[in-house]
């Protein structure tokens, strides 16, 4: 999931009609630079995440381990990950 998309699918399970385009702002970290984006609605993307979002949320309830993201612990992605330890026994 993009970060721009992490409203939008909570925009839509929470029912918030948002025809309108949002407005995304990120801080770059070095400069303290702002950089806004007008992110325009995208029905179908807000529901697949919204959809692998409550994939999650059961396969969590239920104590079900989903497939991993990627195969190999030491990929960069999972060495940062807090929940590699888990992830990997």
């Amino acid at each position: 999931m993009r970060h721009e998309d992490e409203p939008r699918a909570a925009f839509v399970t929470l029912g918030f009609d948002i025809t309108n385009p949002a407005l995304f702002t990120v801080t770059n970290a070095d400069t303290c630079e702002w950089l806004h984006f007008l992110v325009p609605f995208n029905a179908e993307r807000a529901q697949l995440w919204s959809d692998r979002a409550v994939n999650i949320i059961e396969a969590t309830r239920a104590g079900e381990l989903l497939p991993r993201g990627f195969d190999d612990p030491e990929d960069w992605r999972c060495k940062i990950c807090p929940h590699k330890a888990r992830c990997w026994r």
